[in-house]
């Protein structure tokens, strides 16, 4: 309890300390989207397409199931085609528009986007995630990334799996560590990225799963993204974060090794 407690006093003195560059790692969210103030059936504002799945009519705002009701976002990828979609690190430029990076982003903006990180190396991205039963085995359903489009078939910078098989059934894995889950229920999936160190670290549902699992991929991610992978089935996602500097969380786990 003494240590939680000096925890919390520490992060409510971050205004004040400023100066230190140990508080100015701490987490800054940039965007937040439940999803709730969009037509059901629409595709959300911001976004930009890179593959289409089961096909884009299926990517749609959802009003059937929410975590924070009374919306979520639904997605469906199909047997050798996930659906993917970005959301531009930071921030589009025009978050009424929706984008097309089915070859990244623009050379204007992917240097934005680059410039951004080298003064931010540090990013996480928290979502909401349920997925219905897999209708094949040994396919992934979901995943929460760092994604660059390009060179086909892009590059990934830490992120979180939801998959299935018949051998180990339905689990949330990466770097190595898994858990099981159960389709039809939430889960909190949180993932931080160092571009610096080339380390990223994944929580789930407030849980350390995997720790400084190394990231192969060379230059900078482009977008964070949301997947219904080739399970062929229904994904939802709501509560969308997406910021920097190190999680709040990250300092609960600075011992665990």
């Amino acid at each position: 309890m003494g240590r939680k407690f000096l925890l919390y006093l520490l992060l409510a003195l971050v205004p004040l300390l400023t100066g230190c560059m140990f508080f100015e790692s701490i987490e800054t969210r940039l965007y937040k989207e439940n999803f709730d103030v969009y037509e059901s059936g629409s595709f959300p504002p911001g976004w930009g397409k890179i593959y289409s799945g089961r096909g884009w009519e299926y990517c749609e705002v959802d009003n059937s199931r929410a975590f924070s009701p009374p919306n979520s976002l639904k997605m469906e990828g199909v047997n050798g085609w996930s659906q993917v979609i970005g959301r531009q690190i930071p921030n589009p430029p025009d978050p009424t528009k929706v984008y097309d990076y089915s070859d990244g982003l623009s050379a204007e903006e992917y240097e934005r986007t680059v410039s951004w990180l080298k003064e931010h190396p540090e990013i996480w991205v928290r979502a909401k995630v349920m997925t219905a039963e897999a209708k094949y085995d040994n396919k992934g359903i979901a995943s929460l990334r760092f994604y660059k489009v390009l060179p086909r078939w892009g590059a990934t910078y830490g992120g979180v799996y939801f998959r299935y098989s018949s051998e180990r059934g339905y689990v949330i894995s990466v770097g190595g560590k898994e858990v099981p889950y159960e389709p039809y229920k939430w889960y909190e999936v949180l993932v931080y990225t160092n571009l610096t160190s080339r380390k990223a670290t994944v929580w789930v549902d407030g849980k350390l799963l995997a720790k400084d699992f190394s990231i192969p991929a060379e230059d900078y991610p482009e977008v964070f993204t949301l997947v219904s992978d080739h399970a062929t089935t229904k994904v939802w996602y709501d509560d969308v974060e997406f910021g920097y500097g190190k999680p709040s969380i990250w300092y609960e786990v600075l011992d665990t090794k």
